[in-house]
């Protein structure tokens, strides 16, 4: 699971980045805040009941049949993760036997979107590492990298 995790990482790095140009240039134009949640799913689910709880102006991703991400427009550090909290326990008793990881991060804690995501996916690899499942973490969780 953590292989086939960081194998593609650099590539579901990429699209992300990519899906949301938007919302970045909106946070630099108009400082916007935005938080950006990936959820990483153990057995292959389809997680799109995530798109009916979401708002208009949010956008929900599928990288692939394991990961997928959502971009919570106009959100600081407590609404992003409150948001993501909600969505996690939306989808736990639909997939209880399933093992979720979810992290989360906030546009106005970095410089650039690459920094986000690189931070964004450190979580998650380590909410996998170490079986952080059925919970959102979130920046304010150390990430402890072993060498």
């Amino acid at each position: 699971m953590i292989d086939l995790f960081k194998e593609h990482r650099k590539n579901f790095q990429e699209k992300l980045i990519e899906k949301m140009a938007v919302y970045y240039y909106r946070y630099t134009r108009y400082h916007t805040n935005y938080s950006v949640v990936i959820c990483y799913v153990a057995e292959a689910i389809d997680l799109s009941i995530i798109k009916t709880h979401i708002r208009k102006s949010d956008e929900f991703f599928k990288l692939n049949n394991h990961l997928y991400a959502f971009v919570l427009d106009s959100t600081d550090d407590a609404q992003g993760i409150k948001t993501a909290n909600n969505i996690l326990s939306i989808i736990q008793p639909q997939y209880f036997s399933k093992h979720l990881y979810m992290a989360v991060v906030t546009a106005s804690n970095y410089t650039d979107t690459f920094q986000t995501i690189h931070d964004l996916f450190d979580l998650i690899e380590y909410a996998l590492h170490h079986n952080i499942n059925n919970s959102v973490i979130d920046s304010t969780q150390p990430v402890l990298h072993e060498g």
